[in-house]
């Protein structure tokens, strides 16, 4: 009863944080197309879980997961509580490098060590995630651009109106299969999968525009195709990493993508600040995660 419900509350914040890095492809459109783009993306998020959320919940994080209950109990309790931090603060989290930070911190602290291969493969997964990333977004972009190249004002306002429905879909669709999809590896059984979805479809209509200024706003301001390019990109990089059953970050990509995108395109206008808050964010996240995940197995 503790696993379903904590899985529950983490399937919400962890939707409503991550959402926020879809969100600014559709934030400026008409508040009925905006509820059209929330339903697309609900419907992405539930297609993407029941095809293929069972490759990262099934994956290599299983060898690095505590083997008493109490130990799973406290790495998804401490997961819930800094994405729950983190999204109140507006800030776009990993909830894999949180949830794996967490995991690792009560083996740490029972005197175990986890599986080597494993953890090397997810922190070697994540050093290449962004530069792979990078590479599927510019990509994107400049096959784009050629294709619109010549076309008349009506027909490119058409395209990027699909281009964004696309974009939308695709990216929803690879969020829940690989991070939605991790976290079935603390539960078990249709029960417990049903929660986490149906938590994660609450999580898109509520509370998900908090971290949407962050991304769309604050972080870098770029043409709606520009991201959409970003967004894709990032998403085709998760993708993979879900074929591996390796728990990845789509804001890593993302953020990754719309870095490279801003340094070529324009108009673009970059916050330096927050973008070293979010790169500086994603080590952090793992170390703290580790540390209170092992305070608290210390103190149970």
């Amino acid at each position: 009863m503790v696993i379903a419900t904590l899985l529950f509350f983490t399937s919400f914040v962890f939707s409503a944080n991550n959402i926020g890095v879809i969100r600014p492809t559709f934030q400026g459109v008409s508040s009925s197309r905006r509820v059209f783009f929330l339903i697309l993306t609900a419907a992405g998020f539930a297609i993407g879980f029941i095809a293929e959320g069972y490759k990262v919940g099934s994956g290599i994080v299983k060898d690095i997961s505590p083997p008493t209950q109490l130990g799973l109990e406290v790495s998804l309790a401490v997961t819930f509580v800094i994405m729950s931090l983190f999204t109140l603060l507006k800030l776009p989290s990993s909830i894999s490098n949180i949830a794996v930070g967490a995991l690792l911190g009560p083996i740490v602290a029972s005197g175990g060590f986890p599986a080597a291969l494993p953890l090397v493969t997810i922190l070697a997964a994540w050093l290449v995630a962004p530069a792979t990333a990078i590479f599927f977004s510019l990509i994107v972009y400049v096959f784009r651009n050629r294709l619109v190249a010549g076309w008349p004002l009506p027909r490119v306002s058409l395209f990027n109106r699909y281009f964004t429905i696309a974009a939308v879909l695709v990216s929803s669709y690879t969020l829940s299969a690989n991070n939605l999809g991790m976290l079935t590896s603390f539960g078990s059984g249709i029960a417990d999968s049903s929660l986490i979805l149906i938590a994660a479809l609450l999580g898109i209509f509520i509370f998900s525009n908090l971290v949407a200024t962050t991304m769309g706003w604050r972080l870098a301001v770029l043409t709606p195709g520009s991201y959409s390019s970003a967004l894709i990109g990032g998403s085709v990089n998760l993708w993979i990493y879900t074929q591996l059953g390796i728990p990845a970050s789509l804001t890593q990509a993302v953020v990754a993508g719309v870095m490279a995108l801003s340094l070529v395109t324009r108009p673009s206008v970059v916050n330096s600040r927050t973008m070293f808050e979010i790169l500086g964010s994603w080590p952090f996240f793992l170390a703290l995660s580790f540390l209170v995940a092992f305070g608290v197995w210390l103190l149970v």
